[in-house]
């Protein structure tokens, strides 16, 4: 993630494991933000990263589910990529989320999360991620080996 994140209407913390482990998260760490949720607010929290070259990146968001996590609305630069996921899990966990390919132009993006609710099942209404990957992607469409036939 960049180095610019904000949120409104909640508190970030660093968060690493008892153990040291941190549970697979990279460097045993990750971003956990707590909102402040009621009915009538919308808590978020955005990072700014930056693209040095131009081209066609795969997004991959690096998150953990749990039992006090809550349902979230996931934009890049203003555009919805998932209009709601829901971070809940009964036992703590780390997955991957395929976020889409996107062209991206050099220069500062934005990626927001925006708190809609938790599920019925849930504490809280937290998320907690460690990562945001950009795998650059060919645009040329490939064919397939005739050997593969």
């Amino acid at each position: 993630l960049g180095k610019t994140i904000a949120s409104d209407q909640g508190a970030i913390k660093l968060q690493g494991s008892r153990d040291g482990k941190g549970f697979q998260w990279t460097e045993g760490k990750q971003l956990l933000f707590y909102p402040s949720h009621t009915e009538n607010t919308r808590a978020w929290i955005q990072s700014e990263f930056s693209v040095d070259a131009e081209g066609l990146r795969q997004l991959t968001l690096r998150a953990s589910k749990a039992d006090d996590y809550g349902i979230y609305r996931i934009l890049l630069d203003d555009v919805v990529l998932r209009d709601r996921y829901d971070f809940y899990s009964q036992n703590l966990e780390i997955t991957e989320i395929n976020l889409g390919q996107y062209k991206l132009q050099v220069g500062a993006h934005l990626i927001r999360f925006e708190c809609l609710g938790k599920s019925d099942s849930s504490k809280g209404f937290n998320l907690g991620f460690d990562s945001i990957r950009l795998r650059e992607r060919f645009e040329v469409k490939r064919t397939t080996p005739t050997d593969l036939y």
